[in-house]
């Protein structure tokens, strides 16, 4: 395989995992996270009771995971559904949380095959 061609797959994977990380690197993000990795879709609304998190303090940071395709919306009527459609961060999520947090992985489970 050609060096040169393995250097740059290197760099483009070494940009998108820093992108990850630094997005897991919040507090508030890993929480929203793993809200939606242990619940599936969630209205903005119950996102907001869950973390008691101002409106646009949340916006931001799902704007920010949505820009970076780690999240996804679908609106119903005036309502707006989260999901964790990242296959790559679900993963990620789970290793860490089993390592953190091992009593939350069963429900992660059921979670996923819903």
């Amino acid at each position: 395989m050609n060096p040169l061609f393995i250097m740059e797959s290197i760099e483009e994977s070494a940009a998108e995992t820093e992108t990850l990380l630094s997005i897991l690197a919040s507090r508030r993000r890993l929480i929203i996270l793993c809200n939606l990795m242990a619940s599936g879709e969630i209205p903005v609304g119950e996102l907001m009771k869950r973390l008691d998190l101002a409106q646009s303090a949340l916006s931001q940071h799902l704007a920010l995971m949505r820009a970076a395709g780690i999240v996804s919306t679908r609106r119903e009527g005036t309502t707006i559904y989260y999901s964790l459609t990242d296959t790559r961060t679900k993963k990620l999520l789970t290793a860490i949380m089993t390592i953190l947090c091992p009593e939350m992985v069963p429900s992660l489970s059921k979670a996923e095959a819903a």
